[in-house]
């Protein structure tokens, strides 16, 4: 629809990698940014989203990419913000395979992605705790997404984006 697109990034920062552009070549800029992006160390997601809202220079329809591990009263509180300044939001929440099934049988040493924690566990003695704690995580997370009148959409980080997509997009159709 020539709608102009742009991509903010965060990290430690909330950084403009795209100015928004209804250029043709602005699809290939953003997928070279996001292919090339290091997706590693902290990142205070809540902190990056208040930074986001007031970095917008008008209403728009914004992409949050994360997995959404954050404390959801605040996330609440920064939905908030979203709503107030007018702009649609759709929440993607990515998250490993390996988060989602827990497949490890053996003892593992799971180490913090986001910190130097580490923790020695047998993954048998609280797969099914596990399992039961994020799927009400993230039942609460589309439940307070939804309320505040935003969109959730649910991505595990081996699923096939040419089918994802498509469906995603009919969906939101409906």
């Amino acid at each position: 629809q020539r709608d102009a697109v742009g991509l903010l990034t965060a990290s430690q920062d909330v950084r403009i990698e795209l100015r928004p552009s209804t250029s043709s070549s602005q699809l290939t800029q953003l997928v070279d940014k996001l292919s090339t992006r290091d997706c590693n160390g902290q990142t205070d997601l809540l902190a990056a989203m208040s930074a986001a809202v007031d970095q917008l220079p008008r209403r728009a329809v914004v992409v949050v990419l994360s997995d959404f591990l954050t404390d959801l009263d605040d996330l609440e509180q920064v939905l908030g913000k979203f709503r107030y300044a007018g702009h649609e939001l759709i929440a993607c929440q990515i998250l490993d395979r390996d988060e989602v099934d827990l497949p490890f049988q053996d003892s593992v040493i799971f180490k913090g992605i986001e910190g130097d924690d580490e923790l020695y566990a047998e993954p048998w003695a609280f797969r099914q705790a596990y399992t039961e704690a994020m799927n009400a995580y993230r039942d609460d997370l589309k439940g307070r997404i939804t309320a505040a009148g935003y969109q959730m959409w649910p991505v595990v980080s081996d699923d096939e984006l040419s089918k994802l997509i498509p469906s995603y997009l009919f969906a939101r159709k409906r």
